[in-house]
């Protein structure tokens, strides 16, 4: 083999390796992402049930029925007509 074709093979081999190496981390970034991905739409789903709990609780917070419980363990009640003042 002369001194030209020892190169090319070498240039050759070099790029067959090259090729190969980006073939597998293009394949190993293709996979992080998809893990990475599923670990999103996890937390995703996790927030919005936690989204969904606290839209309730302030349903229920929020409620005449809870408002009024907590007027009476506070000791409050409904005013008299006397203490009512109607601003203009």
């Amino acid at each position: 083999m002369t001194g030209k074709q020892i190169l090319l093979v070498g240039v050759m081999l070099l790029l067959l390796m090259s090729s190969g190496i980006s073939h597998v981390w293009s394949s190993f970034e293709v996979t992080q992402k998809g893990y990475d991905i599923s670990q999103l739409k996890n937390e995703e789903m996790e927030l919005m049930e936690t989204n969904r709990k606290l839209r309730l609780e302030l349903a229920i917070l929020k409620s005449p029925q809870k408002l009024e419980s907590l007027a009476n363990k506070l000791g409050l009640k409904q005013p008299s007509p006397e203490q009512i003042i109607v601003l203009r």
